[in-house]
């Protein structure tokens, strides 16, 4: 979901968002709806948690969208090696998965599934490029990320073997 804040004639700022309270009455229900302002006061109250960069302010109106296709995961030409740069485990690899969309990582082994996996969970940084899982950045935003996704690797150890 996105949180779009009138910025000015015609712009917009947008914010991913996060539903986190619904309330359970309706709270005013009009017969007809006409404008922005009018709006603002429908049925149901509801909490969205967005990141202020300081642009927000309390009481301001927001609009907010929900777009099926908005992206739940994206990468952009992310990058990893291993031992000081000697093995490349994923080389500029972009993609793009939509909220609802089933998608799946598919290759030998040793061609990076695992390295892109641990970098979309936050276990692993990547050298280079970007990510976002539910328009969270991996690294800005990694404990809203740890608070939302699980990972369990199909072999676990605390050492090397």
């Amino acid at each position: 979901m996105n949180v779009r804040i009138d910025q000015g004639e015609k712009a917009y700022k947008s914010y991913p968002g996060l539903v986190t309270w619904i309330s359970p009455k309706s709270e005013f229900t009009p017969k007809t709806i006409q404008t922005k302002n009018e709006r603002a006061n429908l049925v149901y109250a509801i909490k969205v948690r967005v990141k202020n960069d300081g642009f927000l302010k309390i009481g301001m109106y927001g609009e907010v969208t929900y777009n099926e296709y908005m992206s739940a995961v994206t990468l952009e030409h992310i990058s990893k090696t291993y031992e000081q740069g000697k093995v490349q485990a994923v080389s500029d690899v972009s993609f793009d998965v939509k909220a609802g969309e089933l998608f799946g990582l598919i290759g030998p082994d040793g061609a990076g599934k695992t390295s892109i996996f641990r970098v979309l969970t936050t276990v692993l940084l990547a050298d280079k490029g970007t990510a976002s899982v539910a328009g969270y950045d991996v690294v800005k935003d990694y404990r809203a990320i740890r608070n939302r996704v699980g990972y369990m690797p199909g072999k676990f150890s605390l050492t090397r073997t």
